[in-house]
């Protein structure tokens, strides 16, 4: 996808997912799985493929211990949240740089792979976190790399 349709589709996403939660969105998969171990990456977040209004997204589900203060959570993540931003712009559009298109809080204890994840840390999470929304690319950034060095 080149620079100007990069950032027209986020803009497009942005006026899309504006006000949903976890709720609205369909087909939700569980990705980012290891080729080599049957673990998945995620950099401390819950990575799902998911459908809305005909687009397929990113929902990353952030994790973090078991709050169950809203005002604790912007604390936590207020960083995050506020540089890949897309609204807020803090950020330059650029075909090089994913930023999300919405965050919002909610239950996350129904996406698939919360609950063997909370088993894991045993019943240790927050059910109710931030999820950030993205725009889905199918190729990963491990696949363009290898690619690149092949010539």
């Amino acid at each position: 996808m080149q620079g100007g349709a990069a950032i027209d589709l986020e803009a497009a996403l942005v006026a899309l997912t504006h006000g949903k939660k976890l709720a609205d969105y369909t087909n939700m998969k569980r990705i980012g799985k290891s080729t080599t171990r049957d673990v998945y990456y995620g950099a401390n977040s819950l990575v799902i493929r998911a459908t809305l209004g005909g687009y397929t997204l990113v929902l990353k589900a952030l994790v973090t211990g078991a709050v169950d203060h809203t005002n604790a959570l912007h604390t936590r993540f207020e960083a995050e949240l506020e540089i890949g931003d897309a609204r807020k712009g803090r950020l330059p559009p650029s075909p090089y740089v994913l930023r999300f298109v919405c965050a919002f809080l909610d239950d996350v204890s129904l996406i698939p792979g919360w609950e063997a994840l909370q088993a894991t840390f045993g019943g240790g999470l927050a059910d109710r976190t931030f999820v950030c929304v993205m725009p889905y690319y199918p190729l990963t950034l491990k696949s363009v790399v290898s690619e690149a060095r092949r010539g």
